[in-house]
């Protein structure tokens, strides 16, 4: 198209939507970038002329570009096919000749060029056949032979002026109304939340392309005459991906799928990064009392050697604690004993790292591990929602743990047969399968070479030869501290401090609530401690008058050093076993002998009292009433010299009662005259007076 060219970085508006012009190869369409979205537009000149007709495309002046930088493109004859590439080459063979024969004087007539390149076609063709290439039919035209050098000549005698720009009738044969019908039948029915189909779509196009054309019959107009199935694909090809994708489905889903692979920005030495990240194996574990659950992995991964520096399994959910429990076995030196491991297996990862990428999760959030990033120097850096392969690399391994142990494993997870699955699978319990997952990190994994050979076991000592290890010199302790669980707060008892069913104490947490219930006599003394779930037997309490942590230890001496899981299997059985116990035929039937002879008892305790009470309340129903005084004769006071004896009334002297014998009084001794008590009294029924 003569005089239509389009500048390099020139911002253009087509349909409303902004552009930027990226360029345009010899014999290519013009790539232009959007301002917004990520959907490119390839447009030939004979489209870019059709949509100027049109009045949909206009060229914005004083108007920049700020998305993504665009591509340094260049251009070779690699770039185009093979049959136009060898053209290519024939007219440069001619161009080459036409120059030596124009130097030495040669007539430029159409005879004499016509001569010229019958001559040159012979020698091209001999050529062709000594290099066994194709070789053409017929010479080239002296018309064609002015053209190319003419192109030739003006661009400086660069080659990408004698590649063919195809510029024939590429117009799209469709009338304007045809053009509009299509272009809504897709914009409004293809590209949409329904996701209709290309074929239903043209149903409908076909629908109101006739309910038109009666109109237009009425009218004594043209029928518009229905586009091809095959067109209306043409079209919605031409419609990027992305825009496609986003307008059926949503954005979300169209970056997805059209987004770029391998975004992990690239790093040069090991510890420069380290993804983080947690799945649920596809594995089923015994964890002993009939539960039978599917494990937790928190994998922390090298980017740069893909060595394994830490992981922490639990049966419970992803948490900030079990971030700060593989963060504790990245940082720290690995003493595969402890861990449950053989002295023959050697995982020497372990450093403080740059940065740790994670993602959103509301676990990667917690201010305990924001607190120890900063205090060991460690950048954290949240991927975007939503988009896991920020952190591919870890991604990937989590497969590659799936394929290549849990699928050797019994009790596994067919996701797609979850009826193999049955609960009389010989399950692994859960000490079985971390010695089995550290056997093959330690022996497997990291001596597992790369598509360049190279191992990560390799990778990592030759990097820490060049660099060494970062942190190398933070004690161990004090990084665990820094990455154990705060916020838990106790009452400090005499003996120490009840928690996770231990007792921790020590000289220093005695003077410690010496000191804390001498300031504050009315309240229990309390105190703030840090614990880690790796170690339960240890807990880091706070001095409030020094802000320091000191370590106390638990009295329980099997404590130290196992972790919080372990711990709890400990305490689980210790419950079972005095369930046991207390079940035993015996111990039983020992204790239904005692309430038996509680029981026994109790009842002729009862029996007893309820006789003697029976015997005093005849007696005091028999008893004679208190004589009546007269207050205006007082009785005589007693003479001082009269004695005791003469006073005591005689028993024969005391009125008695008709309903009761000589015999029944004979027998009230002392003791029996004495009150009932009101224990006594209770075996009495409700309606007796007394």
């Amino acid at each position: 198209m003569p005089g239509l060219h389009i500048e390099k970085e020139a911002v253009v508006e087509i349909k409303n939507r902004r552009y930027t012009c990226v360029g345009r190869g010899p014999g290519g369409s013009y790539l232009f970038a959007p301002h917004q979205g990520r959907g490119n537009l390839y447009l030939k000149p004979e489209s870019l002329f059709d949509q100027i007709q049109n009045n949909h495309l206009k060229i914005l002046e004083d108007v920049e570009y700020h998305g993504e930088p665009l591509p340094d493109s260049h251009f070779d004859l690699t770039a185009l096919e093979t049959k136009e590439r060898e053209k290519v080459m024939m007219r440069h063979f001619y161009m080459q000749r036409l120059i030596d024969y124009r130097d030495k004087g040669g007539k430029l007539s159409d005879f004499a060029l016509n001569d010229f390149a019958r001559r040159t076609h012979q020698a091209y063709v001999a050529q062709c056949k000594m290099k066994e290439q194709e070789a053409p039919i017929k010479p080239m035209s002296a018309a064609a032979l002015r053209r190319w050098f003419r192109a030739w000549r003006k661009s400086g005698f660069n080659t990408k002026s004698l590649v063919h720009d195809a510029r024939g009738n590429s117009h799209s044969k469709l009338s304007r109304r045809q053009l509009e019908l299509l272009e809504a039948a897709i914009e409004e029915d293809y590209l949409d939340k329904r996701r209709m189909t290309a074929k239903h779509v043209h149903t409908l196009l076909k629908a109101k392309i006739n309910i038109e054309n009666r109109a237009r019959k009425m009218d004594g107009r043209q029928a518009i005459a229905t586009p091809h199935y095959n067109t209306l694909l043409t079209h919605i090809k031409r419609v990027d991906l992305f825009d496609q994708l986003k307008a059926r489905y949503n954005a979300q889903y169209a970056l997805k799928v059209t987004r770029q692979y391998s975004i992990t920005p690239p790093v040069n030495r090991h510890l420069e990064r380290m993804q983080a990240d947690h799945t649920q194996l596809d594995v089923y574990v015994d964890f002993g009392g009939n539960i039978l659950a599917r494990p937790w992995l928190t994998l922390l991964l090298d980017s740069y050697s893909k060595a394994v520096l830490g992981y922490w399994l639990t049966p419970e959910p992803p948490s900030a604690e079990s971030v700060m429990q593989a963060l504790c076995t990245a940082v720290m030196p690995k003493d595969l004993v402890a861990m449950g491991g053989d002295p023959a297996w050697q995982w020497p990862m372990h450093g403080i790292p740059s940065e740790l990428t994670l993602d959103n999760g509301k676990e990667f959030h917690g201010r305990d591990l924001e607190m120890a990033a900063a205090e060991l120097g460690i950048t954290l850096t949240f991927t975007p929602p939503r988009k896991p392969y920020f952190k591919a690399q870890v991604e990937r391994k989590f497969g590659e743990i799936n394929r290549s142990l849990l699928a050797k494993l019994t009790g596994q997870v067919f996701k797609y047969e979850p009826e193999k699955h049955g609960i009389d699978y010989p399950h692994l319990n859960f000490e079985d399968l971390k010695k089995i997952f550290l056997q093959w990190v330690t022996t497997v994994l990291h001596r597992t070479p790369n598509k360049d050979g190279n191992t990560p076991e390799e990778l990592w000592l030759d990097s820490v030869q060049k660099y060494g290890v970062p942190g190398a010199g933070l004690s161990s302790d004090y990084i665990e501290m820094c990455l154990s669980k705060s916020g838990q707060e106790r009452v400090v008892h005499p003996n120490g401090i009840h928690f996770n069913s231990l007792v921790f104490n020590n000289e220093w947490l005695s003077r410690l609530r010496n000191k804390l219930t001498a300031k504050n006599k009315a309240d229990k003394p309390t105190a703030k401690f840090k614990w880690s779930a790796s170690d339960v037997g240890l807990i880091w309490v706070l001095d409030p008058n020094t802000h320091e942590y000191f370590p106390v230890h638990s009295k329980e001496e099997y404590a130290h050093g196992r972790s919080l899981y372990n711990h709890r299997v400990v305490l689980r059985e210790k419950r079972q076993r005095s369930k046991e116990k207390l079940s035993d035929d015996k111990y039983l039937d020992a204790v239904l002998a005692v309430d038996q002879a509680v029981n026994e008892i109790v009842e002729n305790k009862k029996t007893k009292n309820k006789r003697l009470g029976s015997k005093v309340l005849r007696y005091l129903k028999g008893r004679p009433k208190a004589p009546h005084i007269d207050k205006s004769n007082p009785p005589k006071t007693l003479d001082s010299n009269r004695t005791i004896q003469e006073v005591n009334t005689h028993p024969e002297d005391i009125p008695i009662n008709k309903n009761l014998s000589t015999d029944s009084i004979s027998t009230i001794t002392k003791s029996t005259y004495s009150k009932p008590q009101e224990d006594d009294l209770e075996v009495f029924p409700d309606d007796l007076e007394i």
